[in-house]
């Protein structure tokens, strides 16, 4: 659950500080101040008492509307709520009128007056909305008694204690309270701080007074109450209290003061009254009915010069009980119902929120009931044991517990419930009764939470309605307490398209970092006609900040087919915050099916903090022209929580010697999203590296602001330590450190997602370092990778080896992951034979048979080496099972490395397994838009395989004679780049592929197209996809019928390059050349036998033959070769075919 949300002005230093650091045990506090240059005493402050994640410093002065409205406005706008605001910006002016300007004085109001009015009007609208809230103005007992030379001061306090007064009793009807903290003197530097009067033209009159006067002031600061002692009895009396006093005096020594004032200044009797009112805390609970106050507010007994309190009706001992019953009946000032989840018609939990205007309590003699009236709602639940015609419905307390309480002894706890459980409901008269304990009392200015489960919901019904009605009776049938009254609020039940359920998800949940969004959506009703659904998230952010198409799939549906449903991509606007998603025309998502959308990952950034189920996040569904809405905006049932931690903004690595296994100093930039303050640590993984000492020196401007000016180097794990012991201000600034002597990997990607950075902070990510440079030319691969298995026989239990050889070296905790599809075993934990076993945790494999994966993890103090290979052996006692079928050194099999990074690659060597893996129907068919030579054409492609192809699996695609011209602009000659690029890809098993498109290779005549991450093919399923015409692919002058230069390879599933089975013919004339020559000597020239000449051979095809393709030359057998070709140098040999490879590109124009 979020925190409570406070705001603390004047924060900087005392008593402003303690409040902020001490509300930050159970609050997200926003600490404003005029300027941040002032927050390191409370940053170091709330490090000190550990609780620095939950306090956000912010820019505000009070003094002007501006500020608060970019400073404060868009903080409670984040939180989405406000509970807690304590006004104590302020400070002190000493001097009489005649010593100050105006301006000195409307300057002193503007900020002890106005500013505290500015900032309530910014929580206000926060708190009505809530129905909570506390509102705690600190004051003074100059706001008691007048003092000398403080005449302006003691106004603004006078007239803030005015302000508390008047709103106490008009914001508690709606659940807001508002205190006056009167402290006396505090040692701080309030005093020292505050501005003494000009006395150069001073009249004589007022030196004396004045020097003892300011004297009294500086005496009486060094002996008052400390800030920390201040901000507890406001914490103790005001924050957690459920019903704080409108005035608090903070030192008893005053309290006495004032209590022995009062008994001088009035008569017993008044004094008596004064006290009671008041209270010993000086406190005044002065409730009153506004509209009787002039008729029932009377004087004191004695006339006094004494102002006469008001007197409250409700409770005072001088109104008869029935007096106080007819002018003040009891009622409820909060009524509000909410339902979940949301939708007509529904099974649903109902959550009752209750505040009466007076306590409500149940006891022996009178037991306390609230009965509701629920019109149109069925009660779901069991019969009552003791009457048929009653049902019981579970019960569940919903308030919190304070911080620092026994839940056993809170206030409508789980373990201490207000409520006797079950709830009764009664099927004749249709009422839901909940009864109070016995001993226990619905409190008054307090929110009483339940939830009941479960019920129905009515087909529909209007916000508000006010036949829901509330009854307060008791087992006295004389004695009502509450009578029959309308709940207060009650959310609208619309008849409309509904969603039965929304969740989204982020992977990982982390403070400012990149992840991954699951969106789940359930519709009530049917779903069609291209509807756009449409998620808005308003705090999150695109990882580029630009509008456009997003990628996404449906990974974590319960289906995985559901990516049918929906066009390929998503579609992000950067200024709305909302991504739009647009089900496929002629599709329609049933109602009742739940379907998972998810991004891919690396795009979307989250906010610093998001609540959990934050109503910020909402769903809706609209026509597919955006006209019309289908499904209204609608928050999410659930989400994930996104909690406030500290990480970088920005990293980077350079190295002063890029030199593969060199010595080299490691150049560190960062920046984070908060300050590093003393005590801090940053880990920095820096996979494959070594050094010749574990303690590193640094060099650098920055170097003193960490333990010893050295890191530590935990060269087992890869890790270096940077130990904080001086405040980085990261946040403001890009910090530089250099670390010295380390050697550096044999190999490193560019952006090496290996080496990884984090801090101390609880939750922190540990994140990839954003820029990075190249080592080795990244050559990080398994030089060595073979399987071996006795015996390979498919589907049985075989002894399996490994031998495998990295280029880099592998240290503890690091892993090699194999993907081995097919294979079987019920052991989720292999052990290891071989002489390198032990180099591996618990000498045992982990394995997944869901994701078909065997981990070897490096044990602790262990490495796999990149000078001699790894062997391992799986025994056959362990029943590792063989696939059905492995083609020779199969794709299918695929090796990668974690921690120490190799990226996914083919294992090299692997025996042949069972039957060959063969298409059992590849089918290739041109549809030209006319008759005419070289037509464009619309391609169709049909494919069966005797085997399964995994996701993200490439398909090759050779076209041989074909070409591309975009945009019909007829490409004369080669033009290999201007014909090349994406192609998009069509038909019922279009999504099957990567964005729906392929990648055409004009000089390679390839077409190559990747399967998306969340589908596979299965063996024996027919998959059918085209290309259209408006892809601008031309046909060849001539094909044969099963043309052989038409191929088809699935590498990554053991399918070597192969023809297609059935291809269209193209033209009743076949291909051919139709040029073909040959000149002995320079053409016209005479050719003599057995001599030495210049071999010539002119041709033209009449199709395109691209780069790769063989010409063959078959030459009577009396010719010898004694020539120079391109790239080779021939012997004289005696040869009757003259193979002549082209190296170069064709020309595609024919």
């Amino acid at each position: 659950m979020a925190l409570p949300v406070a705001v603390v002005t004047g924060a900087n230093s005392g008593l402003g500080l303690a409040l902020a650091v001490k509300l930050a045990r159970s609050h997200l506090v926003f600490a404003g101040m005029r300027s941040l240059a002032k927050k390191d005493a409370l940053l170091e402050a709330a490090v000190k008492a550990e609780v620095s994640s939950n306090i956000r410093a912010l820019e505000l002065d009070v003094n002007t509307d501006a500020s608060v409205e970019s400073g404060l406005a868009p903080a409670l706008k984040e939180a989405g709520r406000a509970d807690v605001l304590v006004n104590n910006a302020g400070y002190s002016q000493a001097g009489s009128v005649e010593m100050m300007s105006m301006d000195a004085m409307k300057a002193q109001m503007e900020t002890n007056l106005f500013g505290v009015i500015r900032c309530q009007k910014a929580v206000l609208p926060y708190m009505r909305q809530q129905k909570s809230g506390k509102i705690i103005n600190i004051s003074s007992v100059g706001g008691i008694w007048g003092q000398p030379f403080n005449d302006i001061y003691c106004a603004s306090k006078f007239a803030l204690e005015g302000l508390t007064e008047s709103q106490a009793a008009l914001f508690r009807t709606f659940g807001v309270h508002v205190s006056c903290v009167e402290p006396g003197a505090i040692k701080s530097a309030f005093f020292a701080n505050a501005q003494v009067p000009d006395t150069s033209s001073m009249p004589s009159e007022y030196q004396k007074p004045l020097e003892s006067t300011m004297g009294a002031y500086r005496t009486s600061s060094s002996v008052g109450q400390t800030p920390d002692e201040v901000a507890d009895v406001v914490i103790e009396q005001i924050v957690n209290s459920a019903n704080p006093p409108v005035r608090v005096q903070t030192n008893p020594s005053i309290q006495k003061v004032f209590e022995q004032q009062l008994g001088q200044n009035m008569s017993g009797e008044v004094a008596a009254e004064m006290s009671t009112i008041y209270g010993v805390s000086v406190a005044l609970r002065r409730a009153f009915v506004i509209c009787l106050a002039t008729v029932l507010l009377r004087p004191s007994t004695a006339q006094t010069d004494v102002v006469t309190p008001w007197v409250d009706v409700c409770t005072s001992e001088d109104f008869s009980a029935e007096d106080r019953e007819q002018l003040c009946p009891a009622t409820f000032v909060v009524s509000t119902l909410a339902y979940n989840p949301l939708y007509p018609g529904t099974l649903a939990n109902i959550t009752i929120i209750l505040q009466p205007s007076r306590d409500l309590p149940s006891s022996i003699q009178q037991t306390q009931y609230i009965d509701f009236n629920l019109v149109g709602f069925e009660a779901v639940g069991t019969p009552n044991a003791a009457n048929a015609l009653l049902r019981d419905l579970i019960i569940t307390a919903g308030n919190t517990v304070p911080l620092g309480v026994d839940p056993l002894f809170g206030y409508n706890t789980e373990q201490n419930p207000l409520f006797t459980t079950p709830a009764l409901y009664n099927l004749q008269s249709g009422l839901l009764r909940l009864t109070v304990r016995t001993g226990q009392s619905l409190l008054a200015n307090r929110d009483t939470e339940v939830t009941i489960c479960c019920m129905v919901l009515p087909k529909s019904s209007p916000q508000d309605f006010t036949g829901y009605t509330i009854t307060g009776p008791t087992s006295l049938d004389t004695l009502t307490s509450v009578l029959e009254e309308p709940i207060l609020n009650s959310p609208e039940i619309d008849p409309g398209l509904q969603w039965q359920f929304l969740r989204v998800a982020f992977a990982p949940p982390v403070s400012s970092s990149l992840t991954i969004i699951h969106l789940t959506i359930r519709p009530a009703n049917a779903l069609s006609d291209r509807a756009r659904i449409i998620l808005s998230m308003p705090s999150v952010q695109r990882e580029n900040n630009v509008s456009g198409e997003v990628n996404f799939n449906t990974a974590n549906s319960i289906d995985g087919a559901d990516w049918m449903f929906f066009e390929s991509r998503a579609l992000w606007d950067a200024m709305a915050g909302t991504m739009t998603f647009f089900l496929r025309e002629g599709k329609v998502l049933d109602g009742g099916r739940q379907v998972t959308l998810s991004t891919e990952p690396d795009e979307f950034r989250l906010p610093i903090e998001l609540e959990a189920d934050s109503p910020t996040l909402t769903v809706s569904a609209r026509s597919f022209d955006n006209i019309d809405e289908v499904v209204r905006q609608t928050p999410v049932t659930q989400s994930s929580a996104v909690p406030h931690v500290r990480n970088f903004t920005f990293t980077r690595l350079m190295y002063t010697n890029n030199m593969p296994n060199t010595m080299s100093n490691v150049m560190f930039y960062f920046s984070s999203n908060r300050p590093l303050f003393a005590g801090s640590i940053i880990y920095l993984r820096l996979s494959g590296f070594t050094s010749q000492r574990v303690q590193v020196p640094l060099k650098g401007t920055t170097k003193a602001n960490f333990r010893e000016e050295s890191a530590v180097f935990n060269i087992p794990e890869n890790t270096i330590e940077l130990h904080v012991v001086r405040t980085l201000y990261s946040d403001e600034y890009l910090v530089e450190v250099e670390l010295t002597e380390l050697i550096l990997p044999p190999a490193l990607y560019a952006n090496d997602t290996s080496l990884l950075v984090s801090n101390s902070d609880p939750g922190a990510p540990q994140q990839p370092v954003d820029d990075s440079p190249m080592v080795g030319m990244g050559d990080k691969t398994f030089k060595r990778s073979q399987l071996g298995f006795d015996p390979a026989q498919p589907r049985l239990a075989a002894n399996v080896s490994f031998t495998l050889e990295p280029t880099i070296v592998f240290y503890q905790t690091d892993s090699i992951v194999i993907h081995m599809y097919g294979f079987a075993c019920t052991l989720t934990s292999i052990p290891l034979l071989g002489p390198d076993a032990f180099r591996i945790q618990n000498q045992a494999a982990s394995w997944t048979q869901e994701d078909s994966m065997l981990v070897f993890t490096v044990a602790e103090n262990e490495i796999i080496s990149n000078a001699q290979p790894f062997r391992v052996s799986i025994g056959r006692d362990s029943v590792f099972r063989l696939p059905d079928k492995l083609s020779e050194n199969d794709g299918i099999l695929r090796i990668e490395g974690k921690g120490a990074l190799i990226d996914l690659e083919p294992i090299k060597k692997i025996p042949k397994v069972g039957d060959d893996k063969y298409v059992i129907e590849s089918i290739v068919e041109f549809e030209p838009e006319d008759m005419s030579v070289n037509a464009f054409t619309r391609i169709s492609f049909s494919l069966v395989l005797n085997t399964d192809v995994l996701p993200n699996s490439t398909m090759y695609i050779k076209l041989g004679g074909l070409v591309r011209d975009p945009g019909r602009t007829n490409l004369i000659g080669v033009q290999g780049a201007a014909r090349s690029g994406t192609v998009k890809i069509s038909g019922a098993n279009g999504p099957l592929f990567r964005g729906e498109v392929g990648y055409w290779d004009q000089d390679q005549v390839l077409l190559t197209v990747q399967m998306v991450s969340t589908v596979q093919i299965y063996a024996g399923e027919r998959v059918r996809f085209f290309i259209e015409r408006d892809q601008d692919f031309k046909l060849p002058y001539s094909a044969y019928q099963s043309d052989p230069s038409f191929r088809l390879a699935v590498p990554e599933a053991g399918i070597p390059e192969r023809p297609f089975q059935f291809s269209t013919r193209v033209s009743q004339e076949g291909k051919l050349f139709i040029v073909s020559e040959i000149y002995y000597g320079s053409r016209g020239a005479v050719a003599y036998p057995n001599t030495v000449v210049e071999f010539n051979f002119w041709f033209r095809p009449n199709v395109n033959l691209p780069a790769g393709t063989t010409v063959r030359l078959k030459l009577a057998s009396q010719v010898h070769r004694d020539v120079t070709l391109p790239h080779e140098k021939v012997s004289r040999v005696e040869v009757t075919w003259l193979h002549l490879p082209l190296h170069g590109r064709g020309d595609p124009s024919g």
